[in-house]
């Protein structure tokens, strides 16, 4: 009797931490959040089992409060409430550039490309990303020199003469998130600009040898952190 008590009340807690991840989802995703955390891809069905998992939680716990755990059930779950009150008040954030120094990529600026992109005259619509992805698969980088550039990201600094406008790649979901990255070259950025800075950068590709393709900037500008600052 006292062992199926005890089970009663890890129930009861795992429950309850389901409860709490299905409405943090569900209250991530009215205010325009959750995407901070998942592909875009992964939102439908996140938020329809988030859904199931609030009802399912929520039969499981009335009938666990009518069959005996009268005390546990409320204490435990006000307790859950008021951790899910305070913890939904704080901001969600994005991954920075001290993650991006860190996080394990391969050497080539390309290294995260999936797409298949055709390089076209007007060079100026291409995202991040694309430029990403030119990179990787182009084994003569002679053709995308001295090309227009029109790109926004993160600033992710390397050293006095070079920073790095960047992004994140977010195949699933922020866990395996990998950057790409582009250097620009311009001596004595720190002066001007911080870390973690969102920037729009404009200029003209140039092959800078062993760093390989980067930006020869014609404007930089401080911009707010876009809704959604990760590529797919």
């Amino acid at each position: 009797m006292h062992s199926n008590k005890r089970s009663s009340v890890g129930e009861v807690i795992g429950v309850l931490t389901l409860l709490f991840v299905s409405i943090l989802s569900i209250h991530l995703q009215i205010r325009g959040e959750l995407t901070l955390y998942i592909h875009p891809r992964y939102v439908l069905f996140t938020i329809a089992m988030s859904i199931i998992g609030v009802v399912a939680s929520t039969v499981y716990m009335v009938t666990q409060y009518r069959d005996g755990l009268r005390l546990k059930v409320p204490i435990a779950g006000a307790l859950s409430l008021l951790f899910m009150a305070v913890l939904v008040q704080l901001p969600p954030k994005d991954l920075s550039s001290s993650l991006a120094q860190n996080r394990t990529r391969n050497s080539s600026v390309g290294s995260t490309a999936t797409k298949k992109i055709v390089l076209s005259r007007n060079t100026e619509n291409l995202k991040l990303a694309d430029w990403d992805s030119l990179i990787a698969q182009t084994v003569d980088v002679s053709s995308l020199i001295e090309r227009k550039i029109h790109v926004s990201g993160f600033i992710l600094p390397h050293n006095d003469d070079y920073f790095s406008v960047a992004r994140f790649v977010v195949t699933c979901c922020a866990v395996d998130a990998q950057p790409i990255f582009m250097y620009v070259y311009m001596p004595d950025w720190k002066s001007r600009y911080s870390a973690d800075e969102w920037v729009e950068v404009k200029g003209t590709t140039k092959d800078f040898g062993d760093i390989g393709v980067g930006i020869m900037p014609e404007a930089v500008t401080v911009i707010e952190r876009p809704k959604d600052p990760y590529a797919y």
